[in-house]
């Protein structure tokens, strides 16, 4: 894995300033180079398979500069990777890159340090040391991610109070915190058993319920949270959400796999004296003998952990054999 940086420099054109780690090899070298030509140089540059090798994924970053002609110096981040990656799990560590680089005073100085009509610009030195401090770091972020298998997007639903967002606190910090209900739609990304995924909370209140399917179409896996407490007209409510679902899954249309792993966490445990007695009435409220997917029915507590590790592994188990 490569962590490159590029400019464009008005008499040469394309050149990098840096690359970490510093063998990067002659073909590739020219074609992270090749992507400076384009003539969008905005936001992300879809990556490719490069001879079956590498992807590179590239994002470019406009900054201010009092000695460039357009008032602006483009910058390409170019992440050189073996293995086929989404973008999406390195975006959040790649805009954080880019605000902090921002954050530079006089950034601009540091793609001039070549450049004979600025050599005796004093600051110069100090910006690019700044400058390759920052690149190392970022590497470093990146490169931990690459050594975590990524296995995907996860979305998370339920009716609203059924717990989602305190189960996502606890796969987060192995700790539980109450959470206010969700309203707005969260990415997080999450490393749990040295695995990455990244889950959708979206709210569970039937008003904003058609905003499920908003982030992503096509899901790696679905965590669907009931609260095992609920009353039977909510259960039932649930059990037509879950036809909803099984409907959309089967849909060809909609283009899921209908081996897609769905954790069914009939949460709140912790609040019951005893379980199986109320299990058996969800069960047969919710009748999910029916529903023709390929779902596990955990019990959890969000309050205490319990069964929450173990559902997760299922789906990442269920993952890679799709895989």
């Amino acid at each position: 894995m490569y962590f490159v940086i590029s400019y464009f420099n008005q008499i040469l054109g394309p050149q990098i300033f840096s690359s970490v780690p510093q063998n990067l090899s002659g073909d590739l070298r020219e074609n992270v180079l090749k992507f400076m030509n384009f003539e969008s140089k905005k936001g992300l540059l879809e990556g490719y398979l490069l001879n079956q090798e590498y992807k590179i994924i590239n994002y470019f970053i406009e900054v201010p500069s009092e000695w460039a002609r357009g008032d602006n110096d483009i910058l390409m981040v170019s992440l050189c990777l073996e293995q086929n990656y989404k973008f999406e799990i390195f975006q959040e560590d790649l805009e954080k890159f880019k605000a902090q680089l921002k954050d530079i005073p006089n950034l601009y100085k540091a793609f001039y340090k070549d450049s004979p009509d600025h050599i005796g610009d004093k600051g110069i030195n100090e910006i690019v040391s700044t400058l390759e401090e920052l690149i190392s770091k970022y590497y470093k972020k990146i490169k931990r991610i690459t050594e975590n298998p990524y296995l995907g997007t996860f979305l998370t639903l339920g009716l609203s109070q059924a717990g989602k967002s305190t189960i996502i606190h606890y796969l987060r910090t192995n700790a539980f915190k109450d959470m206010k209900p969700t309203l707005a739609l969260k990415v997080i990304k999450i490393l749990f058993d040295n695995k990455i995924f990244q889950t959708v909370d979206v709210s569970g209140q039937k008003r904003l319920r058609k905003q499920w399917w908003s982030y992503t179409k096509n899901p790696d896996g679905i965590i669907f949270v009931i609260d095992i407490n609920d009353s039977k007209e909510r259960l039932k409510e649930v059990k037509s959400e879950l036809l909803k679902l099984e409907e959309r899954i089967l849909n060809e249309e909609t283009e899921i796999t209908n081996k897609i792993p769905i954790l069914i966490c009939f949460n709140k445990i912790d609040l019951l004296k005893e379980i199986e007695p109320r299990l058996s009435r969800v069960k047969e409220i919710l009748n999910l003998e029916e529903i023709d997917l390929n779902y596990k029915i955990q019990l959890t507590s969000a309050k205490t952990g319990n069964g929450i590790t173990e559902g997760i592994k299922w789906m990442f188990q269920e993952l890679l054999k799709i895989s």
